[in-house]
């Protein structure tokens, strides 16, 4: 059961409500919640969600295509990380659905070509 957060939620729910590209990024110490706020907020949503390992960049891109065509976001053969976003990006103009990343703070570190495509995507397919 989740409780309490109904500001945060609220505040999620307002930007998914605004029918434009918002990218929203939580941050803050290990164990607060943030995961189960991002969980709590998708709990009825159409999402592809990924959780960035303390990993190599190159498990992280097999992972990212791993577990989005695993979560039926995407049906294609090619397991190019790049190629999905985009779909995700395509398939989102149509339809709402949200992308939720988690463990951002691994990004830097553990997966570092993500967020500058991520950016990229939402640049060019507005």
């Amino acid at each position: 059961m989740f409780i309490g957060r109904k500001k945060e939620l609220a505040t999620l729910e307002k930007l998914y409500n605004s029918n434009e590209l918002k990218c929203v990024c939580l941050t803050g110490n290990a164990g607060i919640g943030k995961t189960a706020l991002l969980q709590e907020f998708a709990r009825r949503k159409h999402k592809a969600y990924f959780c960035v390992r303390a990993s190599t960049n190159n498990a992280n891109k097999a992972a990212f295509y791993t577990e989005l065509s695993a979560q039926g976001i995407v049906q294609c053969n090619s397991g190019c990380w790049q190629d999905i976003l985009k779909l995700i990006y395509k398939k989102a103009k149509g339809e709402k659905i949200v992308l939720l990343i988690d463990d951002v703070q691994e990004l830097e570190n553990s997966f570092s070509e993500l967020l500058p495509e991520i950016i990229a995507c939402s640049c060019t397919l507005r």
